[in-house]
């Protein structure tokens, strides 16, 4: 039972505290992606009006833009603060709209995840609703942290793929020319 300050009373109902972890991999993505920064917020906002008890204050949104989810956690500022918030207790529940915006390394995911129960702190997504108080919930995650590491794989060597083709047609492929040289179209 919780004091209710809003509605001077007594409620039975548990507010719980969420944090929304949002992230992009490319800046392209943070300014006009599809998949970008402020469609993950919309959702993850719509997301907890739609449960009961959950609670998102601005403090407790950590986007990380540009970065991508092989970093490890120390190395993403957003997440590495959620993290630091999540040991100071700052939140009950951590809320991303996939799982491979967390992480898109399978080893990152798991410790990530081990850190978060041994903090009793739980992990939702909106898109992937798992139980991992099961065996077979804990399972499926680390299935969708797999294939999310593999996609990751995949883009890459697509990427490298595509460079290395491109080169072998003499076309310039890793950004801007250096200085005093300009890109010929060809």
């Amino acid at each position: 039972i919780n004091w209710n300050s809003r509605m001077g009373s007594w409620q039975n109902k548990k507010e719980t505290r969420v944090a929304l972890y949002l992230r992009v991999s490319t800046d392209e993505q943070a300014k006009e992606g599809h998949f970008g920064l402020e469609i993950q917020e919309e959702k993850g906002r719509s997301f907890c009006e739609s449960q009961e008890g959950y609670i998102l204050n601005e403090e407790n949104v950590y986007r990380d833009e540009g970065v991508s989810g092989g970093l490890p956690i120390e190395k993403r500022p957003a997440l590495k603060k959620l993290f630091e918030d999540a040991e100071e207790r700052k939140f009950d529940v951590i809320l991303v709209y996939k799982i491979d915006r967390l992480a898109r390394n399978l080893r990152i995911l798991l410790n990530g995840l081990e850190k978060l129960k041994e903090l009793g702190i739980d992990f939702r997504s909106i898109t992937e609703p798992f139980d991992t108080s099961s065996a077979f919930g804990e399972s499926t995650l680390q299935m969708v942290g797999l294939f999310a590491q593999l996609e990751r794989k995949l883009i890459q060597e697509r990427t490298s793929n595509g460079r290395e083709s491109a080169a072998r047609k003499g076309k310039w492929v890793m950004g801007l020319p250096p200085f005093g040289f300009k890109r010929s179209e060809q």
